[in-house]
Parts: C-alpha cells; sequence; structure tokens
C-alpha cells in the first residue's frame, strides 16, 4: 500500500493535478487535508474523473492541487468549481 504523504509532500509530488486521497486528514476547519494516500491523480480533469470511476475507494477526497486558473474579473467560482459568469444588464 503506498504511504501516507502529508499535504506539503502532496503539493510538491502533483503539483498541477487532480488526486483522490483515501485514508486521509482533514480537519473541517480547514481549506485543504493535512495527510493522505494518493490512490488516484491525473493531470487533466477529464482523466481524473475516468481514473477516479474505476477506483474501487469507498470513501475519497478529491482535490486539485496547484493554484487554480485565473478567470476574467466578471467570473464567480462556486463551491464546486463550476464557472459562472456574470452578463452586466
Amino acid at each position: 500500500m503506498p504511504e501516507k504523504l502529508t499535504w506539503n509532500e502532496i503539493k510538491q509530488k502533483y503539483d498541477g493535478e487532480w488526486v483522490q486521497l483515501v485514508d486521509y486528514d482533514w480537519d473541517d476547519s480547514e481549506p485543504y487535508p493535512s495527510a493522505g494516500v494518493v490512490s488516484v491523480h491525473a493531470p487533466t480533469r477529464k482523466q481524473f474523473d475516468q481514473l477516479s470511476k474505476e477506483s474501487s475507494a469507498y470513501d475519497a477526497a478529491r482535490v486539485y492541487v496547484g493554484e487554480p486558473k485565473r478567470h476574467e474579473a466578471n467570473t464567480i467560482l462556486s463551491c464546486n468549481m463550476h464557472r459562472i459568469s456574470l452578463v452586466a444588464r
């Protein structure tokens, strides 16, 4: 079984990728987990979604590692990162 990594180790190793963590530690008051075992990772969301469908993990956290992409000033990102663009009326 892969080893449990700290969030800093995960950021170093999987920067710019989507990761699925099992056996993770995540305080509800923190925006990111403190540690976890990476069971699936991929550079694109499409690849990640396909790989995570094949995963048998029952309880897993799915997180993007890295800085979010910059968006135009009239764009709001909801809590689950769907893109919503505002149109002036």
